[in-house]
C-alpha cells in the first residue's frame, strides 16, 4: 500500500506541475496569433529564393506567428529610425529572437556540436554578438541560419542544415524563415512576425499531400511563440 500510495502521490504531483507549466506557458504566449497565409501573395512563397530552393514546388508547410505591440513600448530611437527607412529596429528584433533566452538551449546545443568545426569562427554564437549584429546578407547564426535577404522591415534566413557545408545545393529538408515588422505609425502599433516555410527541396516529393513537419507542427508553433515572447523581453529594454 505504501508503494502504491507513493506512486499515486508522485503521479498526482507530476500532473499538477505539468498543468501549472502549461498554464504558465499559455499566459506567457497568449497574445501571439497565427494568421492564415495567401500563397499567391505571400512574401516567401512568391520570392525568387523559394523558387530557387524548391524548384519542384513540393508541398510546403508555412505558418506565421504575429504579435502586436504598441510603438510606445519600443525604443523611441529605433522607431524613429524605422520611420526614416532605417534598419535598426528590425536588426534589434532579429537579434532579440536569436540572442534571447528562448533560443538559448538550441544555441548551446549547436555550439557544442558545430562551433569547433573548421570555418565556423566568424559565425554568431554568443548571445551578446547575436543581440548586437546588424544581420547583413551572408551573416550566419549558429551554423544553421544564413541571412539571404534584408530590407528595412524584414530579414530572411535560409535555415536547416549546416550552412557551412550545405552551401547553395538543394536539400532534402529545407526551410526559409522571415523575421519582420509591419508598423502602423498612424495607429501607433506594429505587428511583429516570425514566418517559416518548410519543404523538400531536392527532387520531386513522393506525395503531393503530406507536408514536411506536419505531424509535429504544434510543437513548432509552441517553440515559435516562445521565441517571439523571449524576443519582446529584449526588444523592449
Amino acid at each position: 500500500m505504501g508503494l502504491r500510495s507513493g506512486i499515486f502521490k508522485l503521479a498526482r504531483g507530476t500532473t499538477a506541475v505539468g498543468a501549472t507549466s502549461i498554464g504558465c506557458f499559455y499566459l506567457f504566449t497568449r497574445k501571439c496569433q497565427w494568421h492564415e497565409i495567401n500563397d499567391a501573395s505571400d512574401s516567401i512563397m512568391t520570392s525568387r529564393f523559394f523558387n530557387k530552393y524548391n524548384p519542384w514546388h513540393n508541398p510546403t508547410l508555412i505558418d506565421v506567428c504575429v504579435r502586436r505591440v504598441r510603438l510606445s513600448d519600443l525604443p523611441p530611437e529605433l522607431v524613429s529610425d524605422m520611420r526614416q527607412g532605417g534598419t535598426k529596429l528590425i536588426e534589434r528584433f532579429c537579434g532579440s529572437v536569436w540572442g534571447g533566452f528562448g533560443f538559448t538551449p538550441q544555441r548551446l546545443l549547436w555550439a557544442k556540436l558545430f562551433r569547433g568545426l573548421p570555418g565556423r569562427s566568424t559565425q554568431l554564437w554568443e548571445s551578446a554578438d547575436l543581440l548586437a549584429s546588424d544581420y547583413e546578407i551572408g551573416t550566419i547564426v549558429t551554423d544553421h541560419l544564413e541571412v539571404i535577404a534584408k530590407e528595412s522591415t524584414s530579414i530572411l534566413f535560409r535555415a536547416g542544415k549546416s550552412q557551412g557545408t550545405a552551401g547553395e545545393s538543394l536539400r532534402d529538408h529545407d526551410s526559409l524563415l522571415e523575421v519582420a515588422i509591419d508598423p502602423d505609425f498612424d495607429a501607433g502599433v506594429a505587428d511583429l512576425s516570425i514566418k517559416t516555410a518548410m519543404y523538400q527541396g531536392a527532387g520531386k516529393a513522393a506525395t503531393t499531400t503530406e507536408k514536411p513537419m506536419e505531424k509535429v507542427q504544434r510543437l513548432h508553433m509552441w517553440y515559435t511563440e516562445l521565441l517571439m515572447e523571449s524576443a519582446l523581453y529584449y526588444l523592449r529594454r
